[in-house]
């Protein structure tokens, strides 16, 4: 709520202008924001801390320089399997599956809000479908009536679902994805060189530079949703500052 002059009157007094927001839109673009900044800063303490344990390993040697060339690699080694491989794995996987709740959550939450201002009863609980996600577009589409037709958003958003698929039930690790089709569909994607590869273990490889591009496609796609529902969300497409 803000205050604005009553240029009707004499300038001496004041109305009240009441902006409506609507609370899926702001809980969802705040929500993704502070994914972006979550992931900025994990990323950013994860390198200060690879180099901190580098210092010390430095340190240690230099103050010992007795020790055997065995325990030099052996700390060596360690450290590159803890902060270049393990850490950044486990903290990207992570990042993922919150990315993934994130969009279940808010794309219920539109469903809902949205099927409230439609001519149906249906709710999302009456729609069939073999995920969330499924049943939430088969929903916009067919019972609230909008259409996003940029479907390349939708099938972003699908391949984070079979990645956070496999990172749920085989670990990352391709081969034990019971599905073969999701497998094929995963390795496809991989040549596209959007920051998902394979790694040596033959695990799925999650750079940097994909955390971002899920992000941007998330908030694309809300964004389409939001602007077919005449929500008015960010006029610049652009998640809140």
């Amino acid at each position: 709520m803000r205050r604005a002059k009553d240029c009707a009157g004499n300038g001496s007094a004041a109305t009240l202008m009441k902006i409506r927001l609507n609370p899926v839109v702001v809980d969802t673009q705040w929500s993704f924001h502070v994914l972006s900044h979550y992931f900025e800063t994990m990323d950013a303490q994860l390198q200060d801390a690879a180099n901190i344990d580098n210092a010390q390993i430095e340190s240690k040697l230099m103050l010992a320089p007795e020790t055997e060339d065995w325990e030099r690699q052996d700390l060596i080694q360690s450290h590159h399997e803890y902060y270049e491989k393990n850490f950044p794995k486990k903290l990207r996987y992570s990042f993922l599956l919150l990315v993934w709740s994130t969009v279940e959550t808010q794309m219920k939450a539109t469903c809902d809000r949205a099927g409230k201002h439609s001519s149906s009863d249906l709710t999302l609980a009456d729609i069939r479908g073999d995920s969330t996600l499924s049943r939430c577009r088969k929903y916009l589409e067919k019972v609230v009536g909008i259409r996003i037709h940029d479907g390349r958003l939708w099938a972003e958003v699908q391949t984070l679902q079979k990645v956070r698929n496999c990172i749920i039930h085989a670990n990352g690790v391709l081969k034990d994805v019971q599905d073969a089709g999701d497998r094929r569909h995963m390795e496809q994607y991989f040549k596209r060189d959007l920051g998902l590869s394979r790694d040596s273990w033959g695990a799925i490889a999650v750079a940097p530079a994909y955390c971002q591009h899920i992000l941007d496609v998330c908030d694309r796609l809300f964004y389409s949703i939001f602007d077919a529902c005449k929500w008015e969300p960010d006029k610049q497409g652009q998640i809140i500052k």
